[in-house]
């Protein structure tokens, strides 16, 4: 196996003497020490064209996989998680809510209480609309809370199909295991990169959020560091033995992608 190609780190450029890979333009503030290594793991990845963002794109993709992975650390992952978990524990006790409102329904539809159904109707709709007025008739009332009863009735014999988020990425439905948060920032910024590298291997779409899309020879030391930047436990950092592995198999599962936590 040859020797790795080394890669200058230090420059001149038309403008600017010294630039390295973490210079910022003047007034900026310099780069957090905790992006310091990913940093230098794309820039390997990069090769001696980072300076040139015409043929590297190294500082456009640098700062956005910054801002990104920045985004991800402010956002609220625990409102998602503890979503998943109700409509989870929904699922899981639908079918007695199910037969108690079938109960309930067929009581109501009893002669006894047939009048009782316009007065449902209207007690939610006074707590939900205060200044809304009707002038239904008893028939015409009763007819609508039967319907609005049935359709009720028929949603909880019915799955729950809708997208479930949890940071990053989206399922089609309610995931059976969640990833852990860096997994799913990993893939984010893989597939940010897909689209912004410049080698001939860009893929993707800015129509946001889409389906993940993984080039080949991604950076996988680089994503492994940068997804693991905000990490307060070494135990959650990720490695490059199983990085790739890691956010190929949760692309698989993952039906969309977020690239911000401020979308």
């Amino acid at each position: 196996m040859g020797r790795p190609k080394v890669v200058k780190k230090n420059t001149r450029t038309q403008y600017f003497e010294d630039v390295t890979p973490l210079w910022v333009p003047p007034n900026q503030e310099v780069i957090e020490t905790r992006y310091h290594d990913a940093i230098d793991a794309l820039v390997d990845w990069v090769g001696n064209d980072w300076p040139n963002n015409e043929t590297s794109n190294f500082f456009p993709m640098r700062h956005m996989l910054i801002k990104s992975c920045q985004s991800w650390a402010a956002y609220h992952w625990q409102s998602d998680f503890d979503r998943i978990e109700e409509r989870r524990a929904d699922a899981k006790h639908l079918s007695k809510l199910d037969h108690a409102f079938s109960q309930f329904v067929l009581a109501l539809g009893a002669a006894p209480f047939r009048s009782r159904k316009k007065r449902l109707g209207l007690t939610f709709l006074g707590e939900l609309c205060p200044n809304a007025t009707t002038k239904l008739t008893n028939e015409k009332g009763i007819a609508a809370i039967e319907r609005a009863l049935s359709s009720f009735g028929d949603s909880l014999k019915t799955k729950d199909g809708f997208y479930a988020r949890y940071g990053a990425i989206e399922y089609s439905g309610i995931p059976r295991q969640l990833p852990r948060r860096e997994v799913a920032i990993a893939l984010c910024l893989a597939d940010r990169i897909t689209f912004m590298r410049r080698d001939g291997h860009s893929d993707g779409t800015l129509h946001l959020p889409h389906r993940p899309s993984l080039s080949k020879n991604l950076p996988w030391k680089a994503i492994a560091l940068f997804a693991s930047a905000h990490c307060s436990e070494s135990r959650d950092e990720l490695t490059t033995s199983n990085v790739q592995t890691l956010v190929k198999s949760l692309a698989r599962k993952a039906v969309l992608v977020h690239w911000s936590g401020d979308l």
